[in-house]
């Protein structure tokens, strides 16, 4: 099994999401023991070595340390274990907690298989979101039908970054000036007179679905009120809607959400790390999802979050990372993070039980803020999967769950109300 065997850095680009984790939780599955998914795991380091599964960070995320062969079968036993829980123990929220709970930084992949449940948790310096969905599918996929999972084997694009920023701004230099043009939106500071004080972490989750006939009402309500826009823009509008019908008044008028940069890579290249940003959008009314496309559109506009990518990655690699504040605004008005994740296709061929109406997903990563209120969806089966993550020290649960049930239970109306 030849590969690495010597150290190398950690990227800027990644170094920038120390502290976050995300865990996923779904089912119910036909799953492989956990004996057969080490065995595919194995296979997946004779295929490709060098896969990012197979490294470990040194404690301050300064330089990642390759999985040499003596290391490989403890490695795979780590990262590969039986998920003792059920989602009958309390729920699949309660579940996620768990295993976000029992997340260790020296794996930053694991995959717990349960009965028919099945958990992932990704320490997201190893990669985004993208990372942790298609390589789990894929090896759970590939140790279902007794095959090597090929397909991860597959080489990842070197210095991303530099590439994207030379086909970007290397074919036309005078983009540069039009980036330098295009505002970039801050959010707003707390209200005069808000106070801080400590305060203690109580990561919550809760979620909803909204199924197939509920996403035709939607899509029939968009080709009336919204044509030009993506269905993904009507129901972040209709997140603003439900949040203040139940009772919430978020802190700013606009949201945060996570944009791919992938799309500036040369064509055809492909990267298995971190390449995305956080940036914050603020419509003209975040209820009207015409605003919200328009506003996303111009904070995206002439390579912005590109160099924004860039300034941070550089901050990131000098060690300047943004950390929990351990102070939080009271009273707490909700920051609203809006991210979908597409349809999770690698997911759709996992041999599920039952029917697509018995499936539950969830997915939720670590709160950067104590105020931080982020909706997360993902398509699977015809159905839109929504799993909100708070700190339930800041904020009601009985508020959040109020909201997650108005926003999956008639959106349209949310929608016709707020105009």
């Amino acid at each position: 099994m030849p590969g690495r065997t010597r150290s190398q850095r950690v990227a800027g680009r990644d170094r920038m999401w120390i502290g976050a984790h995300s865990v996923f939780v779904t089912g119910p599955l036909d799953l492989p023991d956990v004996d057969t998914v080490r065995a595919t795991m194995r296979e997946l380091a004779w295929i490709a070595p060098d896969h990012r599964l197979f490294r470990r960070p040194d404690p301050g995320y300064h330089r990642w340390r390759p999985v040499t062969g003596h290391e490989l079968d403890s490695h795979c036993e780590r990262m590969v274990t039986a998920l003792d829980d059920d989602v009958d123990d309390g729920g699949p929220e309660r579940l996620l907690i768990r295993q976000y709970d029992a997340h260790v930084d020296d794996i930053p992949f694991r995959i717990a298989v349960g009965r028919d449940s099945l958990a992932m948790s990704l320490s997201h310096p190893l990669g985004d979101a993208r990372l942790g969905l298609d390589t789990g599918a894929e090896l759970l996929l590939a140790a279902a039908e007794g095959r090597p999972p090929l397909s991860l084997h597959r080489p990842s694009t070197r210095l991303p970054l530099a590439r994207a920023l030379g086909e970007y701004y290397g074919r036309k230099p005078g983009r540069v000036l039009a980036t330098l043009r295009t505002p970039r939106p801050a959010a707003p500071g707390p209200d005069a007179g808000t106070q801080h004080r400590p305060w203690q972490p109580n990561f919550t989750v809760v979620s909803g679905v909204l199924a197939r006939s509920t996403l035709t009402d939607l899509r029939k309500w968009k080709v009336r009120n919204a044509s030009g826009v993506t269905r993904t823009m009507v129901v972040f509008a209709a997140v603003r809607a439900a949040v203040e019908a139940a009772g919430m008044r978020p802190a700013a008028g606009g949201f945060y959400t996570v944009v791919d940069n992938r799309k500036f890579l040369p064509t055809g290249r492909r990267l298995d790390g971190n390449f995305t940003i956080g940036i914050y959008v603020e419509p003209t009314d975040a209820r009207d999802p015409v605003a919200v496309s328009a506003a996303l559109e111009s904070a995206t506009a002439n390579g912005r979050t590109l160099a924004t990518m860039s300034l941070l990655t550089g901050f990131a690699q000098v060690g300047r990372i943004a950390a929990l504040s351990d102070r939080a605004p009271f009273p707490a008005r909700p920051s609203l993070v809006l991210n979908h994740l597409g349809r999770l296709r690698g997911f759709e061929k996992l041999p599920w039980r039952g029917d697509t109406s018995d499936i539950y997903y969830l997915s939720a990563t670590t709160q950067r803020q104590p105020d931080y209120v982020t909706f997360q969806f993902a398509e699977l089966h015809g159905h839109v999967y929504v799993t909100v993550a708070f700190h339930a020290s800041i904020f009601d649960q009985d508020v959040v769950c109020r909201a997650v049930d108005l926003l999956c239970a008639d959106p349209v109306a949310l929608l016709d109300g707020a105009r």
